[in-house]
């Protein structure tokens, strides 16, 4: 093994831990900007006194930290698309119209703000320039172009919900509007964290060579799986059908029979030195199991088996689950073989005896016979 290779195995590898998913990751819909802009206009405009203020105070409380404006909005309302005269559209716009005050915003999840619209925005809010500001919202920090940067302030996600967090939410919040507000918080966390570099990304590209050269040992694992199992094949008469990288099945093709061997190996990939045989059963010979409680009914290697349940398509009919060393992985297709002749042999070889006649069976027959092998 490589230096290279032993020098990575000896690192701290982070833990990848996948965030829950909420709602708006179920729906598919998390990223879109009208629908994220859409929750903030309902939280702003909500009936309940607790939500509405939490969402707006906590903005407030940023525009003020970061324009020095006391922006007061006693009956605002807040609304999607605001059209322009130049058939531009604000985001989200609050407008206190009796005050004449109000918040400008455009919201952005992954796409950089080039401005291009502010001034139309700005001019279309025709009240005093003390009160009003207007807001680029962003998951990361962005640099406010200078000729805007007199009225526009940059807000990220994570601040404003961040702000809300810190300020509490009110006790006389409806529970159904707790799970809400904490679940579109958990949505923007994903997305701020998603966005940026995390630790795990990091360790990728500052290692990535060593983890490169690990992939290819990964990649000789799976391969010396696959010869294995060529090696049973050639071994049995069979031949490989079906496959993922996860399990194979065994199968005489030459015949098109519908009862077979599937290998279970993703346990051995992934480190835990286990993996299953199943005896299946597809298609019409699935159909016609019942018949088969006579045929197997003195035969003690079947009873020693575990039977699944019937699925649509297929059963797996009988199954056992091993354990094996790494000896016993260095040869594994004889010792898949060795394990067929003393626990499935004689089952599947019954079964297909009795679906398929014996003419079918008379080329492989003897290499299910366990004597001298």
């Amino acid at each position: 093994m490589s230096p290279e290779l032993l020098s990575l195995l000896t690192l701290p590898i982070p833990l990848a831990k996948p965030a829950p998913d909420g709602f708006l990751e179920i729906a598919g819909i998390a990223h879109y900007e009208n629908v994220n802009s859409r929750i903030y206009a309902h939280f702003l405009n909500s009936e309940h006194e607790g939500v509405r203020s939490s969402f707006l105070d906590a903005l407030l409380q940023l525009v003020h930290e970061k324009s020095k404006k006391d922006i007061s909005l006693h009956s605002y309302t807040a609304t999607l698309e605001n059209v322009t005269d130049k058939k531009k559209r604000i985001d989200i716009l609050l407008d206190d119209k009796g005050n004449k005050t109000a918040i400008i915003i455009e919201n952005k999840i992954y796409h950089h703000s080039k401005f291009n619209d502010f001034k139309n925005y700005w001019d279309h809010i025709q009240y005093p320039k003390e009160n009003k500001v207007g807001v680029l919202l962003t998951l990361k920090p962005q640099v406010i172009a200078p000729e805007f940067a007199e009225n526009f302030i940059n807000i990220t996600h994570s601040e404003w919900i961040g702000c809300i967090r810190a300020n509490e939410l009110s006790d006389d919040i409806p529970a159904n509007y707790y799970l809400y507000i904490n679940d579109f918080a958990a949505t923007i966390d994903h997305l701020t964290k998603s966005y940026a570099m995390n630790e795990h990304a990091r360790f990728y590209f500052e290692n990535a060579p060593k983890i490169l050269q690990a992939k290819h040992t990964m990649d000789a694992a799976n391969r010396f799986i696959d010869h294995q199992l060529n090696y049973l094949c050639s071994k049995l008469g069979w031949e490989k059908h079906n496959s993922t990288s996860e399990w194979r099945n065994i199968r005489d093709n030459e015949n098109k029979i519908d009862t077979f061997f599937t290998i279970w190996f993703k346990p051995i990939l992934h480190g835990e030195m286990e993996f299953s045989i199943f005896l299946e059963l597809t298609n019409k010979d699935k159909e016609r199991m019942t018949e088969l409680e006579s045929v197997l009914a003195n035969i003690d290697q079947f009873k020693q088996m575990i039977h699944g349940k019937p699925k649509k398509n297929y059963i797996h009919f009988g199954l056992r689950h091993y354990t094996l060393t790494m000896e016993e992985l260095e040869h594994f297709g004889e010792h898949l073989y060795q394990l067929i002749l003393r626990d499935f042999a004689e089952t599947i070889v019954k079964i297909i005896r009795h679906y398929y006649g014996e003419e079918v069976i008379r080329k492989w027959l003897v290499n299910f016979n366990p004597i001298d092998r």
